[in-house]
Parts: structure tokens; sequence; C-alpha cells
């Protein structure tokens, strides 16, 4: 069996665990973050530079992006909506001590799934992560939405929710609630500041045609929000 038929096979096994562990946990997942930041380019290069900017080197985090499906269709209203579905590899972040106290935490790779929509009209640039690695005892799953900032339309509004559940872990449940808030909120930041260097050195390359479009601005910090 290719990689790409293992992989796909895994995400669909992944789609009935999350459907099962949301009738079993019977809850509302709680808001692990929340974010919201303001690109000065266009939509559709923040896509493109999101779309490329894994692996990298000052991001050994995430080791490899694999592509399962890239297509094409049209949505209600007729626009054109471009669909991905991939599979990020990222280091298992968990400290050793804690990788030894149960098998199931220490695989040497966490598999999550990345599904992405970019819709032409209205401009829309939609996200959403799950995780496939620990998917019967933890759910976590992050949604960002883009879209045309109100304070320019060739800037770029990300807001970003990222939700967890846990369960069949006892103890260690609790510890590892508290590592993904951290890992989170620092890993959004970095996320950030990578594309923004991205979407800099894109743009002195080869600058969009855009009237409003400044490549020499200056990026507003990224603005976490307390969980609500």
């Amino acid at each position: 069996m290719t990689l790409t038929c293992k992989l796909a096979s895994i995400t669909t096994a992944t789609a009935r665990l999350i459907a099962k562990a949301a009738s079993l946990f019977d809850i509302i997942m709680p808001i692990l973050f929340n974010s919201r930041h303001i690109y000065k380019y266009p939509l559709e290069q923040v896509a493109d530079v999101h779309l490329h900017k894994y692996p990298a080197v000052s991001e050994r985090g995430i080791t490899a992006i694999d592509t399962l499906t890239h297509s094409q269709s049209f949505d209600s209203a007729g626009g054109i909506v471009t669909y991905w579905l991939r599979i990020a590899h990222c280091r298992n972040i968990l400290p050793r001590l804690i990788r030894k106290l149960n098998v199931v935490l220490d695989p040497p790779d966490i598999l999550v799934q990345e599904e992405c929509w970019l819709h032409r009209q209205p401009r829309m640039f939609l996200l959403r992560t799950v995780n496939i690695t620990w998917a019967d005892y933890v759910v976590c799953m992050e949604e960002s939405h883009y879209r045309p900032a109100d304070e320019n339309p060739e800037w770029t509004e990300c807001v970003q929710t990222g939700r967890l559940a846990i369960s069949g872990l006892g103890p260690l449940g609790g510890v590892i609630e508290k590592l993904s808030k951290t890992f989170f909120d620092k890993g959004i930041l970095k996320s950030i500041e990578l594309t923004e260097r991205n979407l800099k050195v894109q743009s002195l390359k080869c600058p969009p045609h855009q009237p409003n479009f400044r490549p020499d601005h200056a990026a507003a910090p990224p603005v976490l929000l307390a969980p609500t």
C-alpha cells in the first residue's frame, strides 16, 4: 500500500473516531485559545504563503507536509472553491518523562490533518486541523478564518480558535491539557512570525500590483484573546 493510500485510510478512520468521541464525550469542547491578527497583505498572498511555509528551517516542530487532495469545485453561488487535504508530520513535544508513563504517548511523530478552502467570491480562506495521532484519547481541533480586513480590503484578518477534549488518560489528561495550552500559545505566535517573515520576503522578490500594498510595513503584533 502506498503512503498516500495509508494516509487516506488514516484520515477516514480519524473522521469516524472524532464522530465517536463527540458522542462519547457528550460535551461542548472548551476553547483552548483565541487569537486575532491583521496581515497587511492581500488574502490570496497570505493563503499562498501559508500553504508553502512548512517545512521550514526555523520551525523544527513540523517536519513534513503531505498533500493528499488538491481540487476545485463550485459553491452554491457558482464561485470557485479550491480545496486541500494535507497531513502534517509533527515532532512529539511531550516531555520524555511523561512519554515514559504511557506507551500510547510515545510515538516519534504526531500526525495532524489539515483541510483548507480558498473561496474566490466572497474572498475567504478557511482552515481546519485535527489530530490523527491519539485520536482515541485526545481531540484537538483548530479553526482559522481569513477574510479581507475591515481596515483595508487588501489586508487580511485572521481569527483562530483552538478546542481540546481529553478522555481516558486519567490524571495525565490534566497535565497534557496544560502542556497543550502552552504549546499552542507559543506555536501560534511562531506561526504568525514565520508567515509575516515569508510575506515580506515574497513581496520584496515580487511585489504584488496592489495600490494599497506596502511591502515595508511594520506588522501589527498578534493578539491572543482570553478563552471564553
